[in-house]
C-alpha cells in the first residue's frame, strides 16, 4: 500500500519557465485540525465507522464529439480561464487515468489511518464530460473491469482537435516537430517544450482490459453528467448535433465575445446560438452512441446496472438525490445540478423538503451523516429558473439548515478541481467540507476518507492518493499506465492560468496547501 504519506509527485526544480517533467518527492504526514482553529492532536483511539475512496470530476470524455466547443476557449475571460476551459491536451486519455486510479485503489486496500478495509468508492459528480451515453458506458466499463474501447466515430483514425488535419496552434499536436510544440492561444501561458509523441492518438484509442474498482461505487449527479459540456440543457437538438457529422472549428470573424462567454455559461438565445451556427466546421464520422442522456435516462441507466446508490424511488420520481447507509454512518447525497442550465449549482424545492426530513430523522436516531454533492457550498449560487417555476435553494440557506443538525459531521464534494478543506463551525458543533481534486487536471488525485468515532465526537482522516502511473512516461506508450503518466505530466503543464512561465505544480492552487491534503479533522460533539 502506498499513499502520499509515503511519497508524492511534484515537478523537477530545474525546469522553471518551460515544459516540466515530474519526479517522486517525500511523503506528507497528517495535519490535525480543529474547527475553531485551535491546536489539535491526532486521536490515538477510536472506533472506525467507514473508509471510502472519494474521487471526483473524472470527466470521462469523448474528445472527438461534434458537441464539444473547444474553439470557445479563445473567448474566455483571462481571469476565469482555468474554470471555463473547453480544451486540455490530456483529454483523450481520461479512461486510462481512471483505470490507473482504480489500480491505486486496488493496491491500497485499507484506510491508512484506521487500517479498516475500504468499504466503498464515492464519485462526487462530473463522472462524464458532456452527458453522452458512450462516456457513461466507458466509465462503467472501467469501474466494472470490462473491455474498454475509448474511441468513437471512424475506428481507423482520430478525428478530434490536435490531429494533423486541424493544423491549429491552439491545440497540442503530438505528431508535430519540436518547433511547433508550443501552445500559443492569446491569453494562455506560453509553455515551450511540449513533447513530440508519435502514435499518441492511436495509443489513446487502443482497446484495453480495465482492472475494475474492488469495492462498490456510488454515483453523484454533476453538471457535466446532466448538461452539455456542463452548462447547456440536454435537448433533442443537442443530441442530434452530438451524433451527427459536423464539428465546429473556428468562430466567424466578428463573433461577439460576450455571446461566446454567455454560451459557456449556459445561456441559449439568438446571440449565443449564432456563435455556433456561424463557426467554420469540419466533417467527422457520425456516431449514434454519442447521444445525450436526460436526467431520467441517467438514473435508469444506473438502476439497470445495480443502482450505485440510486433506488427505484429515484426512477419513479425522476430525482437523483438519495440516502445511503454505510452501516454506522449514512451518506445523504444531493443533486445540485440546475436543470435549467449553468455550470454552478443549487437545490430544487422538493429536494429541500426531503433533505430537512432526512436530517431530522438522523438526529433522532443518532446516526452521523456525511453530505455528498457535486458542487461546493461556495458554488451553490445558480438560482436561475423560468418564471412561474419553483425557486432554487442556494448556499446561504443550505448552510444554515446543515448547521441546525448535529448529525452532520462532514460534506464531501468536488466541482472546482481543487484540493481544499473548509471548516464550518456552528451552533450544533459544526462540520468539515472536504473538496476533492479532479482526475483530469493537475494533480490527478483522489482521497481516502476515514471516519472514526472518538470519545469527544468524531475524526475525519483524509489522505491523498496518486493514481498508479509512474512520474515519468515511457516513450513507446505500451499500456494504460504509460498513457496515464503522460496525462499527468501534460496536466502539470496545461494551466489555462495567465503567467509569464509555467507555474510550479508543487505550489499550484489546484493542489491545495498541506492543510488541505493529508489531514485529520476533529469534530467535537459534547455529550
Amino acid at each position: 500500500m502506498r499513499t502520499t504519506r509515503d511519497a508524492t509527485i511534484v515537478s523537477r526544480d530545474d525546469e522553471r519557465g518551460r515544459y516540466r517533467t515530474l519526479r517522486l518527492a517525500s511523503g506528507e504526514e497528517w495535519v490535525a485540525r480543529s474547527l475553531d482553529g485551535s491546536a489539535a492532536s491526532l486521536p490515538v483511539e477510536g472506533h472506525p465507522l467507514v473508509a471510502l475512496v472519494h474521487l471526483s470530476d473524472t470527466h470521462v470524455m469523448d474528445a472527438q464529439s461534434p458537441a464539444r466547443v473547444e474553439f470557445l476557449d479563445r473567448f474566455l475571460d483571462v481571469a476565469v480561464q482555468d474554470e471555463g476551459r473547453t480544451y486540455r491536451p490530456q483529454e483523450v486519455v481520461t479512461t486510462q487515468v481512471l483505470d490507473a486510479l482504480v489500480r491505486a485503489v486496488r493496491a491500497t486496500e485499507r484506510g491508512p489511518f484506521t487500517q479498516r478495509a475500504l468499504d466503498v468508492a464515492l464519485l462526487t459528480g462530473d463522472a462524464t464530460d458532456s452527458a453522452q451515453a458512450n462516456e457513461l458506458q466507458w466509465l462503467a466499463d472501467v469501474l466494472d473491469g470490462a473491455d474498454v474501447t475509448p474511441d468513437s466515430g471512424d475506428p481507423a483514425r482520430y478525428e478530434g482537435v490536435g490531429s494533423a488535419e486541424w493544423d491549429d496552434p491552439a491545440y497540442w499536436n503530438p505528431e508535430a516537430p519540436p518547433a511547433d510544440a508550443t501552445l500559443t492561444v492569446p491569453g494562455f501561458p506560453v509553455v515551450p517544450g511540449f513533447p513530440v509523441v508519435p502514435g499518441f492518438h492511436a495509443a489513446a484509442r487502443r482497446a484495453f482490459r480495465a482492472h475494475g474498482m474492488p469495492v462498490p461505487w456510488l454515483a453523484v449527479y454533476g453538471n457535466h453528467d446532466g448538461l452539455v459540456q456542463g452548462t447547456l440543457p440536454v435537448s433533442d437538438a443537442t443530441s442530434a448535433h452530438a451524433v451527427g457529422g459536423i464539428k465546429p472549428r473556428l468562430a466567424a470573424p466578428g463573433t461577439d465575445p460576450q455571446a461566446a462567454r454567455d454560451l459557456l455559461d449556459g445561456v441559449l438565445d439568438e446571440r449565443t446560438l449564432a456563435v455556433v451556427a456561424g463557426a467554420t466546421s469540419v466533417s467527422v464520422t457520425p456516431d449514434a452512441r454519442r447521444r445525450h442522456l436526460t436526467r431520467a435516462e441517467h438514473i435508469a441507466w444506473h438502476l439497470d446496472r445495480g443502482g450505485h446508490g440510486l433506488t427505484e424511488a429515484n426512477r419513479a420520481s425522476g430525482t437523483a438525490y438519495y440516502r445511503h447507509s454505510l452501516g454506522e454512518i449514512d451518506l445523504v447525497v444531493l443533486d445540485t445540478v440546475n436543470e435549467h442550465g449553468g455550470w454552478q449549482g443549487s437545490l430544487d424545492a422538493p429536494q429541500w423538503e426531503w433533505l430537512h426530513a432526512e436530517l431530522v430523522d438522523a438526529d433522532t436516531s443518532g446516526t452521523p451523516v456525511l453530505i455528498a454533492s457535486h458542487h461546493t457550498s461556495a458554488d451553490l449560487v445558480n438560482g436561475d429558473h423560468p418564471a412561474g417555476s419553483p425557486r432554487r435553494v442556494l448556499s446561504e440557506e443550505l448552510l444554515a439548515e446543515l448547521h441546525r443538525h448535529p448529525c452532520v459531521i462532514g460534506w464531501l464534494n468536488g466541482h472546482t478541481h481543487t484540493t481544499r478543506i473548509t471548516g464550518h463551525p456552528g451552533p450544533a458543533g459544526g462540520f468539515w467540507e472536504v473538496t476533492a481534486p479532479s482526475l483530469i487536471d493537475w494533480p490527478q488525485q483522489a482521497r481516502i476518507v476515514e471516519v472514526v468515532r472518538t470519545e469527544s465526537g468524531f475524526a475525519i482522516a483524509t489522505t491523498m492518493l496518486d493514481h498508479a502511473a509512474p512520474p515519468a512516461w515511457p516513450r513507446d506508450l505500451p499500456d494504460t499506465l504509460a498513457l496515464a503518466a503522460l496525462s499527468r505530466e501534460l496536466a502539470a503543464n496545461s494551466w489555462g492560468v495567465p503567467s509569464e512561465s509555467a507555474p510550479d505544480p508543487g505550489t499550484h492552487p489546484r493542489r491545495g496547501t498541506l492543510r488541505d491534503r493529508n489531514a485529520v479533522l476533529v469534530v467535537e460533539r459534547p455529550g
